[in-house]
């Protein structure tokens, strides 16, 4: 049973690193950002925190709403993150300070 338990612990913390974003080689799950993100939808750049999940970023605006952006895994140029919602509306993100 210890090991069945050990075993599955294991899993779930490769999961996790094989599916973190990566920039140069770090990972950069977990980390919030400020950033700008541009809604092809609204046509409208908004000012933004970024938190990466996986391949995922979390987008928190000021005025408290949240949403989250389907990405690549790596990311090449962290002032050109591509993604859609879930609704299938492209954005981009242009990150500060991830550069540093």
């Amino acid at each position: 049973m210890k090991k069945c338990l050990l075993f599955v612990g294991v899993f779930l913390i490769l999961c996790q690193v094989l599916n973190a974003v990566e920039y140069n080689g770090k990972n950069v799950d977990g980390e919030t950002y400020d950033a700008s993100a541009y809604s092809y939808d609204t046509g409208e750049d908004y000012d933004v925190e970024v938190e990466f999940k996986g391949d995922a970023a979390r987008l928190h605006f000021q005025n408290g709403s949240e949403l989250t952006i389907f990405i690549d895994d790596d990311i090449d140029d962290p002032h050109n993150i591509t993604g859609s919602d879930e609704r299938g509306v492209n954005w981009d993100i242009d990150v500060d300070g991830m550069d540093d």
